[in-house]
């Protein structure tokens, strides 16, 4: 798979240099983006997330990537550690402010803390800041939803299927909200 590739691609930059923080945090996203799909959901897949994206830490304690990375593993596991998760998104978030993807996730740890409000906030500047984002257009159509308010939902679908016309989720859900 590409995703598969990635992972060897990454490997053999920090086998050419030790030291690329970049490297390992986006090493460490593959993992998880594996872990999450439902390709390899192993243990080992998560100590190899965990371990790319602490290397990366180590090797740049200010690199938001590095941080966003513990984020993204926090929530992968079972039983996710939600004030882990979000001291780690509230890092990348003070390392780089206007990142959508940080924004995106954070959010997510605000929808599980029930702050359904602050979610919607977020996510609506992290459209703003990437309107092409499927991910992002996704995650506030769902917090719409969950708002009760169908209508608002409308927008970020449109979005969604503009930037993703093939994936017919977004179609399915905008059926839905019509009934």
């Amino acid at each position: 798979t590409s995703q598969q590739q990635a992972v060897e691609l990454y490997e053999r930059a920090v086998a050419l240099d030790p030291q690329f923080a970049l490297a390992y945090a986006k090493l460490a996203y593959v993992h998880i983006q594996i872990r999450d799909n439902s390709i390899d959901r192993t243990p080992e897949r998560l100590a190899r997330a965990r371990a790319a994206a602490e290397r990366a830490l180590r090797l740049a304690p200010a690199l938001p990537e590095a941080h966003n990375a513990l984020g993204r593993y926090f929530l992968s596991l079972p039983q996710p550690p939600i004030d882990s998760a979000e001291a780690a998104f509230r890092a990348a978030e003070r390392l780089q402010p206007n990142d959508a993807d940080v924004m995106g996730f954070l959010a997510r740890v605000l929808e599980i803390r029930d702050r359904w409000d602050d979610a919607l906030a977020l996510l609506q500047k992290a459209a703003e800041l990437d309107p092409r984002s499927p991910w992002t257009h996704s995650r506030l159509a769902v917090a719409y939803f969950v708002r009760h308010d169908a209508s608002s939902a409308m927008d970020p679908l449109a979005r969604w299927i503009a930037v993703n016309p093939d994936e017919p989720t977004p179609y399915m859900w905008r059926a839905t909200a019509t009934f």
